[in-house]
This record gives C-alpha cells, sequence and structure tokens, in this order.
C-alpha cells in the first residue's frame, strides 16, 4: 500500500496504519473512513490512547499517517543504531545503547524538554530499524538492509 501525503486514494476502511502522536511516537491505528472530497486531507481512525487503556476514535491529518512497516524478525541490532522500539503502547524513536543476553537490548530514548536521556531494556521482537517515510518509500529501503 502506498500513501501520498497530498492525495490518498490509496487509503480503503479496514487498512492498518501507523499514527503519529504529538509526543513523536507511532501508534497502531485502522482507517474507519478514508479521505472523502469534504476531507480530503484527513482520515477517520482508531487507535489505542497513549495509556493504552481504551480506543481513540478521530479525524488524523495525512502528515501524520503512515503505512505499517513490515516485521523484521531476527534482525540483529548493534550498538548505535537508530530503531523504533515499543514502548509505552507505541512505537518510539531511540538508539540502541548496549547489548543483553536473551536477545534484549537497552534502548535509551530522547528526553523530552531539557531531560535526560531515558533508557528501557527491550526485547529483541519490540525492535525495528528506524525508517522515515518520504513519499511513498521508505528510508532506507526495505531492499537496502
Amino acid at each position: 500500500m502506498k500513501i501520498r501525503r497530498q492525495s490518498q486514494g490509496p487509503l480503503s476502511k479496514g487498512d492498518q496504519i501507523e499514527v503519529k502522536r504529538p509526543n513523536g511516537a507511532y501508534y497502531a491505528a485502522t482507517v474507519l473512513r478514508p479521505p472523502s472530497a469534504m476531507q480530503i486531507n484527513m482520515v477517520f481512525v482508531e487507535y489505542h490512547a497513549e495509556d493504552g487503556s481504551k480506543c481513540v476514535r478521530g479525524y488524523v491529518d495525512l502528515t501524520h499517517v503512515r503505512p505499517s512497516p513490515p516485521l523484521e524478525l531476527n534482525r540483529c541490532f548493534k550498538i548505535g543504531d537508530a530503531v523504533d522500539a515499543y514502548w509505552e503502547n507505541g512505537w518510539h524513536q531511540g538508539v540502541v545503547r548496549d547489548l543483553l543476553k536473551d536477545s534484549k537490548y537497552v534502548v535509551g530514548f530522547h528526553g523530552n524538554e531539557g531531560k535526560v536521556e531515558e533508557k528501557s531494556e527491550i526485547h529483541q521482537f519490540n525492535l525495528r530499524l528506524h525508517r522515515e517515510w518520504d513519499d511513498g518509500s521508505w528510508v532506507p529501503s526495505m531492499a537496502e538492509l
């Protein structure tokens, strides 16, 4: 599925996407109503709130939407890799800071408003290489790595 930032024709009801929230994290969402002629730059979605306790429904600007990246099972990471980590109910950008046993990694997350970097132990299956969605393709591309 390709998503273009200006015209969203390819989005359909039921598509699995990710929505970027003000905290910078991406949350899994489902398209409930694709863009229409009346709301060409908005899509109506449902996703779990940041605390994970309830479902939120609402319109989201298409500039804050991207397709769900494919899973990368069995990918190994090294210290310094930019990753997305599933942490606090969303995908947060971080950096691998240390390798632990049992397929766990220490990931550092960017602090907000002058806070010190926060670190957390994350299991390998909750990590993916960080990629940006840019004009209909992943950067870096899935084929490059």
